[in-house]
């Protein structure tokens, strides 16, 4: 090929590519103009999500128990380091890092990469990195000058009582990742999470998250090609502060509940147990209070707690070990998932099952000699057989009022035996029915998480236990002695504080149940007009047999004047009156949980307590005591103090222990812990997480067991 040939070859070729050249200049001039346009402006603009103040809650007396607050915070910015390379970026996080540490916030210069890493996911919206910072601290910030790094003021969660109502209240944490976000957001788009936004994660906080979150502001924004903002394009959507939450609950009266916990715990560590039993270790405790005419929850006491506070700007090594560690479990909210059994309280409910069914009448005389025999008991048996009051004490003759106000157990013995030896007459469950007729082993509908149903036995359930866990519940019988237990509110019957205080106040109400809340109104954060109220729901109206409940109610009422609560109630006004009935719960190896429950005032009731008091002893000596406190403030007009700190109370001299009859005790004074039975953490734990599975299948219906 000539050089002509070759140079009109490479002309072709030339040609060629200019025509293809232009060709495409003219195909993204004209045909892709309009989109390309579109996405050229995608590229210069954003679209950033800020949030709006949480709403505040507040006490039924108007106090704020859950506010908010300025302070000073130190944010990361994404966009503003995005034009460093890693290296840079390291050395100016590290400088950062330094700052932070002398200025008394501990943090490493890779936990700062991490959060940078994190935040490409919201790349325009800062990530808070430190909070409530030092005015110093922040100061240097801002002089420093670090790239991506901002200093500004900020509304934060505050809870102004600490611990007190921490449960109820519960605390804020931040969305995790992108993952727990995107989870959430499937639910409302309106209120969108992102990585470190604010949640609630316990209590109201939890419960009516999305009511307390506030509407994010969503805004259309123009970047340069550093990603930074230019201007504002366009408002998507406004901000707009969170709802406020009005509660049921008095914070002051829950204060002087808290108080009144720790107290007599602290009164049951000086007090010496009884021969052979474990000493006092007196460690958690629980009051609640509920108004029995709507279902209000005044009071839910719960110790030890946790400060709500403490997880808004990090814990130290002492409050995390205190609070993970902690084999008393302050996280738990034993007013409403605390799981005891309920002991003597107990007595009036299986009464009316008893009486109801004709086993006896409420005017039968029973003669206490201090000691029962089970009559189903084989001669030759062994001393099981004998149980006997506490102290062996003999209360002579007594009918149902005298056997709930001094609390006879032989009475009640003869009650479980005698109903378990005929159920062709009085059928298979007496008491459990008349214990589910009152509440118990239901939720009361509460509205906050983790509420707990508790555990009404049954020989059914017995059986399905065993069948589904045989090595968990080795035992799949149901023996007399099951039902003399039940029938002093031992074994395996479990209640919540809350239970037991409805269960009374149904007593009160003769029938009436509401639905329990603590959230009594929502109102807009703005105006503060109510958006929405709670009213009461009854949840059961139960038509009891008269002739039963005023003879109940006659001995809870002798229970505080003359009984065993008598001297927690020495000198409270009788034109008052309070109801209620003592408990001493049995728990293997563990000293005994203390109870009261009742409610007054007893012409007109208006509010129904109960109290537990882990491992602190006798019920009259310990719960009732601080019952009775709680009654002075409710039903005597009397003032509540402000909350004050804790302080040791003044040595005691103790009187002798008369006045409780909850101990099971053979012919020769030893205490027996074996009657019947009692769950185990063991056998709790598999009842818990087969109450989680839906799915479970119960075991077959198997015919009653027959009594030894």
């Amino acid at each position: 090929m000539n050089l002509e040939r070759r140079l009109k070859v490479l002309g072709y070729i030339a040609a060629g590519l200019f025509f293809v050249l232009l060709g495409r200049v003219w195909f993204l001039q004209v045909i892709s103009s309009p989109q390309l346009t579109e996405v050229a402006a995608g590229n210069r603009t954003r679209e950033v999500i800020s949030e709006s103040p949480r709403g505040k809650i507040y006490d039924s007396q108007g106090n704020v128990v859950a506010g908010l607050a300025e302070t000073l915070v130190v944010t990361l910015d994404w966009s503003g380091l995005s034009h460093l390379d890693s290296e840079e970026r390291f050395d100016t996080l590290a400088d950062v890092a330094h700052e932070m540490n002398v200025g008394g916030i501990k943090v490493k210069a890779l936990e700062l990469e991490e959060v940078y890493q994190r935040a490409k996911t919201r790349s325009l919206q800062p990530v808070v990195v430190a909070d409530d910072v030092s005015i110093p601290l922040w100061v240097t910030m801002q002089e420093r000058s670090f790239p991506g790094v901002v200093s500004e003021r900020r509304s934060v969660r505050t809870y102004p009582y600490g611990e007190v109502a921490a449960h109820m209240i519960g605390y804020i944490g931040r969305v995790q990742d992108q993952a727990e976000a995107d989870q959430l957001n499937e639910v409302d788009d309106a209120k969108s999470y992102q990585p470190g936004d604010e949640i609630g994660r316990s209590g109201v906080e939890e419960e009516f998250d999305r009511v307390l979150r506030g509407t994010p502001e969503r805004r259309l924004v123009e970047v340069n090609a550093q990603n930074q903002v230019v201007r504002t394009i366009e408002v998507l959507q406004p901000g707009q502060p969170g709802s406020d939450l009005h509660l049921t609950l008095d914070i002051q009266l829950q204060a002087e509940a808290e108080r009144a916990i720790k107290y007599q715990l602290e009164l049951a560590k000086r007090r010496a147990p009884c021969d052979e039993c474990p000493e006092h270790a007196a460690n958690a405790g629980s009051i609640v209070i509920t108004d029995v005419n709507d279902g209000s929850l005044i009071v839910a006491a719960s110790y030890p707690a946790f400060a709500p506070g403490d997880f808004l700007y990090g814990m130290t090594q002492d409050q995390a070990d205190y609070l993970f560690q902690n084999e008393d479990q302050p996280f738990v909210n034993r007013a409403v998932s605390g799981l005891y059994a309920p002991g003597s309280t107990f007595k009036p409910f299986s009464a009316y099952g008893a009486i109801t069914t004709g086993v006896r009448s409420p005017d039968d005389i029973w003669l206490d000699q201090g000691r029962y025999r089970l009559t189903s008991c084989e001669a030759g048996t062994t001393s099981r057989c004998v149980f006997q009051n506490a102290k062996s004490q003999i209360l002579g003759e007594v009918d149902l009022v005298d056997a709930i106000s001094r609390s006879s157990d032989t009475y009640f013995y003869s009650l479980g035996e005698e109903l378990w030896l005929d159920t062709d007459q009085y059928g298979v469950t007496p008491i459990q029915e008349s214990a589910e007729l009152f509440g118990f082993g239901t939720t009361a509908g509460l509205d906050v998480p983790a509420e707990r149903s508790g555990r009404v036995p049954t020989p059914q359930r017995r059986r399905d236990d065993h069948d589904e866990n045989p090595e968990v519940f080795p035992n799949r019988n149901w023996f007399v002695g099951d039902n003399v237990n039940l029938a002093i509110g031992q074994g395996d019957l479990l209640a919540t504080p809350l239970q037991i205080a409805n269960a009374y106040g149904m007593v009160a109400t003769n029938g009436v149940r509401f639905e329990t809340h603590v959230v009594r109104s929502i109102t807009d954060g703005i105006s503060g007009r109510e958006v929405q109220r709670v009213e009461p729901l009854p949840t059961a109206t139960a038509a009891l047999e008269p002739i039963a409940m005023a003879a109940i109610r006659t001995g809870l009422e002798g229970a505080t004047t003359n009984g065993t609560a008598e001297k927690a109630f020495l000198g409270f006004p009788q034109s008052i009156g309070v109801a209620g009935k003592t408990g001493t719960a049995q728990v293997n190896g563990k000293a005994d949980f203390a109870l009261f429950a009742g409610y007054g005032p007893v012409a007109q009731p208006r509010y129904a307590i109960a109290v537990v008091l882990e491992q602190a002893g006798f019920g009259g000596q310990a719960a009732a005591p601080a019952a009775r406190t709680m009654f002075d403030y409710l039903l005597a007009d009397l003032p509540v103090p402000e909350r004050e700190p804790f302080t040791d109370p003044e040595p005691l001299v103790l009187p002798p222990e008369t006045d409780e009859f909850g101990n099971l005790i053979n012919e020769f004074g030893e205490r027996i812990d074996v009657l019947g039975t009692v769950l185990t953490p063991a056998q709790i734990a598999a009842l818990d997480a087969a109450a989680a599975d839906p799915s479970a299948e119960p075991a077959p219906a198997a015919p009653p067991a027959p009594a030894p």
